[in-house]
């Protein structure tokens, strides 16, 4: 998708493509650059849990990491990287319905919303982690 004439956007879509191809919290996605990748794979300590992580290096991840030269784009928020990422997915017109069933005061509610209204950054880590459990089957 072509999202050249909105380079903010464009911008989230990639770091979203990093989230999904690697599998990291975009807490860490500002600590991947030239100096932790060798021998095919991306190294660095999680911030959240400081625990080091080894991942491989997907071609998409490095056709990005050298589309920014390895600087990647970090100085936007979790909550507005959200907000964008749901402006993408509209474009994309990623909007078949889904329903969301949660519980609420003792009562069960469900929900529908547009699927672009549900994706964030937790949501490509989830699809890297879903990618991987195919794998394994």
């Amino acid at each position: 998708m072509n999202l050249s004439k909105t380079p903010y956007l464009d911008r989230v879509r990639d770091c979203f493509l990093l989230l999904a191809w690697t599998g990291c919290r975009f807490s860490d996605l500002e600590k991947i650059g030239k100096a932790d990748i060798k021998d095919g794979f991306i190294t660095f300590r999680q911030q959240k849990t400081n625990e080091k992580v080894i991942i491989p290096l997907h071609p998409v991840v490095l056709e990005i990491l050298e589309k920014y030269s390895y600087n990647l784009p970090t100085e936007i928020s979790n909550q507005k990287f959200n907000d964008y990422i749901k402006e993408v997915c509209q474009i994309a017109e990623i909007s078949s319905p889904e329903e969301i069933t949660r519980t609420v005061g003792g009562k069960r509610i469900t929900e529908k919303f547009g699927k672009w209204e549900l994706v964030s950054s937790h949501t490509a880590r989830r699809i890297c982690i879903n990618k991987v459990y195919r794998r394994l089957q």
